[in-house]
């Protein structure tokens, strides 16, 4: 997955392509116009939900896995989690309530936390376009179909890469 990010991280970069290399024989090249290639989505989408994991990982240490995060929410957000939460713990799929909220919830909690990666107003824009970028991947949409929106794909993803960074420093502490 880091080779990935990295080439991912990279397709920004003016006329940037990378040779795929196969022992001593070139088998193609990749270029920017290669984001629209299916193995790129789910390997993007995998990403993006290894940040939200660490967003619910860094909610649960901080409020000592106790519910008071739901407070930060509207009532309405509130009793969306609650209602998933009854719903899959009927069913035995819920780990704990955080894992009942969906990314805006863990995106609003985190931005109530004193850890953040920039500041709020900043943190706020950069959260809610990876976000952006979630649901894109989740419902289908074409991402990275033209220069701009795939130029906006690599930003976002150095951004995720750098709140990656924040939080898992912030959970090695």
């Amino acid at each position: 997955m880091s080779a990935f990010c990295r080439l991912l991280e990279q397709a920004d970069e003016q006329h940037a392509c990378r040779l795929v290399v196969r022992g001593t024989r070139i088998d193609g090249i990749v270029t920017l116009s290669d984001l629209q290639m299916l193995p790129v989505r789910p390997a993007l989408f995998l990403f993006v939900t290894h940040f939200e994991l660490l967003m619910s990982e860094t909610i649960r240490r901080h409020f000592q896995e106790s519910d008071a995060w739901l407070k930060t929410l509207t009532a309405g957000r509130q009793q969306k989690v609650r209602d998933n939460w009854e719903r899959w713990n009927a069913e035995n799929l819920a780990i704990d309530m955080i894992s009942a909220s969906e990314f805006c919830d863990k995106r609003q909690v985190l931005l109530t936390l004193n850890n953040l990666a920039d500041s709020r107003k900043q943190s706020e824009k950069q959260l809610k376009a990876i976000e952006d970028l979630r649901d894109s991947l989740a419902h289908s949409s074409d991402f990275a179909l033209t220069r701009a929106n795939a130029l906006n794909a690599v930003a976002v993803t150095k951004i995720a890469r750098k709140w990656i960074d924040h939080l898992t420093a912030g959970l090695k502490q």
